[in-house]
């Protein structure tokens, strides 16, 4: 398993100040892991690690 976190901005955020830069620089984008619940309204942004290749350690 890959995944690092996600990045979870609500809707109603976006649409109140205008873009990502703008939600982000007030604070409302969210760090969740992988027991988040997903909200109705939510956008998510998946971080995900590359992984091992098979034979290399």
């Amino acid at each position: 398993d890959n995944f690092i976190c996600a990045e979870v901005t609500r809707y109603a955020d976006l649409k109140e100040h205008g873009d990502d830069m703008a939600v982000k620089a007030a604070g409302k984008v969210t760090m969740e892991g992988r027991n988040y619940v997903t909200q109705d309204g939510d956008i998510m942004f998946f971080k995900a690690g590359q992984g091992q290749k098979k034979g290399k350690k």
